[in-house]
């Protein structure tokens, strides 16, 4: 009998799940209390969502060996992580004998970890991948199944990112399904000297907006904080202020002193100055999250990040509760 072992959350889960429900594969799933508590859609979240279908589920800070091979008794299976909040250790490997998979959204091995779109948006690619490889003690590090690509050139923020992701990724999965259950399954090795590793990005803390970069680089920034996260952001008289769908026009240069002005605005746009031409702003949010009208700015205002708050955003390692 054929059994999956999931590990994580998400909506690339529900999509997985879906297959192997149709498939008549019998599964279960670990995940952790924040992806348990991750809305999917409508309002319903993961734990709601696996209640509706059935599902034999975990909830736990902690993987536990004896839980798994209980989990896995009398089965040929194999274990799939899929956003997973763990890393895993060596005892959970050896229980899988080799087949133990992740599906990672980069070109690994460059873009290893964490908040894999944003870091993309970030250094302007306008590619996308979804990489099916075997798991091992290091951090989407093993053997790689296969990789498959997609256009990101018109995309303005992680979700557009995230939803071709979903596709390509759900593709991938059941594509290569009959062959993970088999021993002998065709990997490449990733090489070490390629790689590149990004730690986990927190918008609250990472997400400060320095002026005197470029418009290209303020603008990717902007991007790789949009939706689903809460903006990238700057101050104003000491409040702060998130930003959301934006626009970069390239000008003449401008002197540094002008940098972060509003120096024109219109019911439904504000325009920024910045190093080498003009921000235009469509949409600027509170730190509610409440969305803020135009009137409230004037021309000759300034946006201005304190050095204090870059600082930190340059400094803050942060890592995420399970």
């Amino acid at each position: 009998m054929k059994k999956i072992i999931f590990f994580g959350g998400g909506k690339l889960l529900v999509n997985l799940i879906k297959i192997v429900i149709k498939k008549k594969i019998k599964y279960t799933i670990f995940t952790s209390p924040r992806h348990s508590k991750e809305v999917i859609f409508n309002q319903i979240n993961f734990k709601n969502f696996l209640k509706r279908n059935n599902t034999n589920f975990h909830i736990t800070n902690k993987l536990s060996k004896d839980i798994v091979e209980k989990e896995i008794k009398n089965t040929n299976y194999i274990g799939i992580s899929i956003g997973s909040p763990w890393i895993f250790k060596k005892n959970i490997i050896k229980i899988f004998r080799s087949r133990l998979y992740n599906i990672h959204g980069a070109n690994l091995p460059f873009d290893r970890g964490g908040g894999g779109f944003s870091w993309q948006i970030l250094q302007n690619k306008d590619t996308g991948y979804s990489c099916l490889h075997k798991v091992n003690e290091k951090i989407d590090n093993g053997n790689i199944i296969q990789t498959l690509k997609f256009k990101t050139k018109n995309f303005n923020n992680p979700v557009d990112w995230q939803n071709e992701y979903l596709k390509v990724s759900t593709n991938i999965f059941e594509k290569n399904l009959n062959q993970l259950f088999n021993k002998k399954i065709k990997m490449r090795k990733q090489l070490k000297k390629n790689s590149t590793y990004w730690p986990r990005i927190d918008t609250e803390s990472h997400g400060w907006i320095n002026w005197n970069w470029s418009g290209e680089e303020i603008l990717n920034f902007i991007k790789a904080f949009d939706d689903p996260y809460a903006g990238a952001h700057t101050q104003l008289n000491k409040k702060t202020f998130y930003f959301k769908n934006c626009k970069f026009i390239k000008k003449k240069n401008f002197h540094p002193f002008q940098y972060g002005l509003i120096i024109n605005k219109t019911k439904k746009v504000l325009v920024v100055c910045v190093n080498n031409g003009i921000i235009q702003i469509n949409n600027i949010f509170n730190k509610q999250r409440k969305k803020i009208n135009f009137k409230n700015f004037k021309v000759g205002d300034r946006f201005f990040t304190p050095m204090k708050k870059l600082e930190e955003a340059l400094t803050k390692r942060v890592y995420f509760n399970l």
